[in-house]
């Protein structure tokens, strides 16, 4: 039976100990220290991330790195005939290379001819030119084609974004990867055919048709 005494003891109030009150709340809130090691981590990662990119070709400098150029830049469609017929006669070696192919510049290629001219043509067609801009790339022929089945759908492809009939489309360059050798070749059946450095890279390259000098 409880003392009567205790039933009129009035309530006592525990100070709160607030040094232990701040050491349980750290602990609570703290981050384990594999997190912060991989936060770390993380921040170098990124921050090797974007030092790698400011000083790569394609963000620091133009995307012409090499400064390759090909077709009648800075020079009439004359002078460029004289100058890529001196560039191909320097083309020495076996090392395949880029080279720009030209029609005549008031006699662009149609469809046959087109066809006619890469038939059987020992270099790889890379892309068509058309008009001063437009470019269509190409892929060499699946199993059971030809190139002239290429050449057709590039043909048609330009002449959807023209909005005007295959028959009317007209090609201004051709871009090949080729052989001094088979450039050679190819020089008499074109108006002009200008090599490039062998070192240099498709796409980081500035072409200019001769529909466009």
């Amino acid at each position: 039976m409880a003392s009567p005494n205790y039933k009129h003891r009035a309530p006592q109030h525990v100070k709160k100990n607030r040094k232990r009150t701040r050491e349980l709340d750290w602990q609570d809130t703290r981050v384990p220290a594999w997190v912060a090691w991989l936060s770390v981590l993380c921040l170098i990662a990124l921050f090797a991330g974007v030092l790698a990119l400011s000083t790569s070709d394609r963000t620091a400098k133009p995307m012409n790195i090499n400064g390759d150029q090909l077709g009648p830049i800075g020079m009439t469609v004359e002078e460029y005939d004289g100058f890529a017929h001196e560039q191909l006669v320097a083309a020495q070696g076996t090392q395949e290379r880029w080279a720009l192919v030209s029609p005549p510049p008031d006699q662009p290629w149609d469809q046959q001819e087109l066809s006619d001219l890469v038939r059987g043509l020992d270099a790889r067609v890379s892309t068509f030119y058309f008009g001063p801009a437009a470019s269509i790339p190409a892929a060499e022929p699946a199993a059971g084609h030809t190139r002239a089945d290429v050449v057709e759908r590039i043909f048609a492809t330009a002449a959807a974004q023209d909005g005007v009939a295959p028959e009317q489309v007209r090609c201004d360059g051709l871009l090949v990867y080729a052989t001094p050798e088979v450039l050679r070749e190819l020089e008499p059946r074109v108006f002009a055919v200008e090599p490039a450095h062998p070192e240099a890279v498709y796409g980081l390259m500035g072409i200019r048709p001769v529909s466009a000098a």
